[in-house]
């Protein structure tokens, strides 16, 4: 099975030519070749395609070795080069390695040729594949460090025992520092920790160290340039050699302080919102998508429940049965996005005594806006029930008795005009009660009386007797 090779041959001779691709052949390749003698030529076949080899020829009449590599370079080819010549000086040849060729065969002893191209042919192999692993590795160095720059993550590399440790440029920016402020020495960090969490730190490694884990991770403060103390998440990779003793300690940090601002705001806003809940005399509570309690506040004691019982249980459970279609009325409504506001149930206590509730309650959505639930609040009107039912009876019987007295009976406002008048006041001013209603006092009242009694309207009004 013969070997495709693209060679282009640098030589003046034709039959030289012949010879040097007769000998290509019988080693077992088939050659697609180009002869050129001149430096225009070489420059435009060095343009048209790449190829696999070059062969040269020293001197030739327009042209020769040390200027063809010349040239040859300024294309950068990386096809080997093989000065194929007669007999020259040691000198020469040593010139044309030099200039970037690989060997040199001469033509009374072409039977060398082959070997040559198959050594060089494998060095340019193994040279491509170590140019592709170094850019590869360069491109994924790359790839490293802009990752690490857009996480600003901190790097750190320490060899134990040692004082000496490697912090990355952004290991020192998370702390105000420039890359040149701060040393690669172990004490850079230890001074910098906060004393609160030394010996805290120094446990979790020990313990790391002793108990054979792969993994420390901690959090801790390190003092920022400007003073301030900064939150750091550290997570390391330890390495141990052979007798399993560590040896190196790769790490990454990370300021959380932001994270731990918020974390401490949300814990104090949990707080509050915990207090006022539990300390709130209206129950507040919320359901799932299909009615099951999910929270319920301390109030719900006044029914004569401990709160954790209710949880999980459904919301109807805890209404009269003449309440349930109206109350999934209220439900589905809720589950379509309304606000339901001012819905009076009926709900019974733990003895079975019904108490009236006026609640309020909103859905609750998802990061998508999809309803999940509800939450609200209620409100006992048991009690502001029964006293308004009171208060209209005691009302209607006030009423009654003064429509049937026979005195004359009006009541007024601030202004001294009437809002209200029972019959007898009718009959004795000859007005109808529409008549009577808003009209001032002092229209039924005789001229020269007017002033008295607007004396006295005033001291009633600042409360006088």
């Amino acid at each position: 099975m013969v070997t495709p090779l693209r060679i282009l041959l640098v030589e003046d001779a034709e039959d030289d030519g012949e010879l040097i691709l007769r000998e290509v052949r019988r080693g077992g390749y088939d050659p697609v070749w180009k002869r050129v003698e001149t430096e225009p030529e070489l420059r435009a076949a060095l343009t048209e395609a790449p190829w696999d080899l070059i062969t040269c020829d020293w001197v030739m009449p327009r042209f020769n070795a040390p200027a063809a590599l010349s040239v040859i370079r300024d294309h950068s080819v990386d096809a080997p080069i093989v000065i194929v010549s007669g007999e020259v000086g040691e000198e020469f040849a040593v010139k044309a390695l030099k200039g970037g060729a690989c060997d040199f065969v001469s033509k009374r002893r072409l039977a060398r040729l082959v070997s040559v191209i198959e050594r060089e042919l494998r060095d340019a192999s193994a040279r491509r594949a170590l140019l592709r692993a170094e850019e590869a590795l360069r491109a994924s160095q790359q790839r490293l460090q802009l990752a690490v720059e857009a996480s600003n993550t901190g790097l750190w590399d320490w060899f134990p025992y040692s004082t000496t440790i490697y912090f990355s440029r952004q290991w020192k920016a998370q702390l105000g520092y420039e890359e040149h402020e701060v040393a690669n020495d172990i004490e850079e960090w230890w001074s910098r920790l906060h004393p609160e969490d030394h010996a805290r730190v120094l446990a979790t490694a020990t313990a790391c160290l002793e108990n054979q884990t792969g993994i420390w991770e901690t959090e801790y403060r390190l003092r920022h340039k400007d003073g301030t103390y900064r939150w750091i998440a550290s997570r390391a990779t330890l390495l141990r050699d052979d007798t399993g003793e560590v040896c190196r300690i790769l790490g990454a940090h990370f300021d959380v302080t932001k994270l731990k601002q918020t974390q401490e705001a949300l814990r104090a806003s949990e707080q509050r919102y915990r207090s006022i809940v539990e300390t709130s005399h209206d129950l507040i509570w919320s359901v799932d998508a299909v009615g099951r309690i999910t929270f319920v506040s301390a109030a719900v004691r006044r029914l004569g429940q401990q709160p954790e019982k209710f949880v999980g249980l459904p919301f109807s459970d805890f209404r009269s049965p003449e309440e349930a279609t109206r109350q999934r009325r209220a439900f589905e409504r809720l589950m379509a996005g309304e606000t339901v506001l001012d819905y009076e149930v009926e709900v019974v206590t733990k003895d079975g005594t019904p108490a009236l509730y006026s609640f309020n309650a909103t859905p609750l959505l998802d990061n998508f806006g999809n309803v999940i639930g509800a939450t609200g609040t209620a409100v006992d009107m048991t009690e502001r029930k029964r006293v308004e039912t009171e208060l209209r009876a005691s009302k209607a019987r006030l009423e009654k008795y003064i429509d049937r007295v026979s005195d004359m009976i009006v009541t007024v406002d601030g202004s001294g005009r009437i809002t209200s008048a029972n019959p007898i006041a009718c009959q004795l001013t000859g007005y109808a009660s529409e008549e009577l209603l808003g009209a001032p006092i002092w229209k039924f009242v005789a001229p020269e009386m007017r002033a008295d009694i607007e004396s006295q309207f005033r001291r009633i009004l600042e409360g006088e007797r």
